[in-house]
């Protein structure tokens, strides 16, 4: 009776810290909103960013500017930077923002679709970043689309 009771507990037990341990796997994920407000992707604390539909599109990285991070895509290409919240493509446009991004008029929705499983992460290698310095942008943004951005980082 003692057995089949400890057994039962440990299982309550061990299925109890594996949904705990879901859920923190996702509060560590950020989602990234499109010039619309509408959720469009997300980045996981390992800075890999998938779609909602489960595809790795691209990854950060650190850049040489302090306070910059590069966006490359899952093909090795580099797509643009991250900085304060906001993602910005080669021309300086916005194409995205986390929720709290200081200066963006754009709404975030709370809509958050469902997430599909991601696929696995292979990252190609990547080639150098450009060595463009940046500015932060003030002011009104120029805009431009999330997902073109984040799919041309595909295979």
């Amino acid at each position: 009776m003692n057995r089949i009771v400890f057994t039962l507990l440990m299982m309550l037990s061990v299925g109890y810290f594996a949904t705990v341990q879901a859920q923190s796997d996702d509060d560590d994920e950020k989602t990234i909103f499109d010039k619309n407000g509408e959720a469009r992707a997300y980045i996981t604390k390992k800075n890999n960013i998938y779609l909602f539909t489960g595809e790795a599109v691209a990854y950060l990285t650190n850049a040489r500017q302090t306070n910059f991070k590069n966006v490359f895509g899952m093909n090795g290409e580099h797509l643009g930077w991250y900085t304060d919240g906001i993602f910005f493509n080669h021309r300086q446009k916005v194409v995205g923002f986390f929720e709290n991004a200081p200066n963006v008029t754009a709404q975030a929705s709370l809509i958050i679709p469902d997430k599909y499983p991601k696929m696995p992460v292979f990252r190609r290698m990547a080639k150098p970043a450009p060595l463009k310095i940046l500015t932060k942008p003030f002011g009104i943004f120029q805009w431009s689309s999330l997902e073109a951005f984040l799919r041309s980082g595909m295979r």
